[in-house]
């Protein structure tokens, strides 16, 4: 079963291999300058984010958590990403702007990982580990897997579009891609589940 998932991961990267390095390289765009927008901050305003970071986690050891709030919070953010790419995925506009949603997304996870940097030696790496990287082993690969599908399927749009077609139509040839985008966001939903349920508990440890 591993075998062939891996197998048809590899399948897959080769075959759309220029839209992944092209959406991986705008992620890394916006994770790098999510990082250096918090190291080029003045250091009253750094001092604020640690501070705050710190009363964050002191909240996350001491208090009860509200993890299905939390959870609901987190599923609602990624329901807006997710519903943004079948959007742009059924028009032309989305081959630019798939780009910038990631650029976006990366900027956020670099600004994220930053602010947690700010306190490297009195536990920054532990909460970089925790906070940032394991959720986003999973969520990371399926926001470009998803970003690769809307992307394809934005270009195909392109090519089609002086082929006349209703929005009933066009939506019934795109139900396959919909199809796929949905099963990413579902696995997707791990990686949440990490973020509201294990990260907690790795901080409080």
């Amino acid at each position: 079963m591993l075998r062939e998932i891996k197998r048809g991961a590899i399948y897959d990267i080769a075959d759309n291999k220029a839209q992944y390095l092209l959406l991986v390289f705008f992620l890394v765009v916006g994770i790098t300058a999510g990082t250096f927008t918090v190291s080029n901050m003045q250091s009253e305003t750094k001092n604020a984010l640690c501070t705050y970071a710190a009363v964050l986690f002191f909240s996350a050891k001491t208090a009860q958590l509200d993890y299905l709030r939390i959870f609901l919070s987190a599923l609602f953010v990624n329901i807006l990403y997710y519903g943004a790419f079948a959007w742009l995925s059924m028009t032309m506009a989305g081959i630019a702007f798939i780009s910038v949603l990631m650029i976006v997304k990366g900027f956020c996870a670099g600004f994220a990982a930053g602010v947690l940097s700010l306190d490297f030696f009195g536990g920054g790496f532990g909460a970089i580990l925790s906070c940032s990287l394991l959720p986003n082993i999973i969520l990371l690969p399926c926001f470009i897997k998803a970003g690769v599908l809307s992307l394809n399927n934005s270009v195909e749009t392109f090519k089609n579009r002086s082929i006349p077609s209703t929005a009933r139509g066009r939506l019934k040839d795109a139900a396959p891609h919909f199809k796929r985008l949905a099963a990413v966001f579902f696995i997707s939903i791990l990686g949440l589940l990490i973020q509201t349920f294990v990260t907690p508990a790795l901080i409080k440890i």
